[in-house]
């Protein structure tokens, strides 16, 4: 007898659930910071390079959700003298930016600057001799 009750009444259960869930949801929790610039990642954060030999750094603008973001960076070096930026190339299919550095002076270190959207991230690099 409880078993009828319980089957009759569950479909107005399911349609009070689901109305339930769709009033809740009415902004999308996980849509929040999506698309605005919150951090930019570089591939290393401190790095030893061998004088002149030439390297690579990558870096994304991140938004809150992890998502990268089609936004090229720039960067520079706190002492050209030590470690020049050669280029800076955007690719936009893999949203990230490729910067081409040729340490110059060896056992000495310096900061390299990468900036985008008023965010900015540091790498240290450390040039040695062969």
């Amino acid at each position: 007898m409880r078993f009828r009750r319980f089957s009759r009444m569950a479909p107005s259960l399911g349609v009070l659930a689901l109305a339930a869930l769709g009033a809740a949801c009415e902004e999308d929790p996980t849509e929040a910071g999506s698309g605005d610039p919150a951090t930019i990642v570089v591939s290393r954060s401190v790095t030893n390079q061998l004088v002149p030999v030439p390297f690579t750094l990558t870096a994304q603008v991140l938004d809150r959700r992890f998502t990268r973001l089609p936004t090229a960076i720039e960067a520079a070096s706190a002492k050209p003298a030590v470690v020049r930026v050669d280029s800076t190339n955007f690719f936009l299919e893999l949203r990230e930016t490729r910067v081409f550095l040729t340490p110059l002076a060896a056992d000495t270190s310096t900061i390299i600057t990468f900036s985008a959207s008023g965010l900015s991230a540091t790498t240290k690099v450390v040039s040695v001799k062969q």
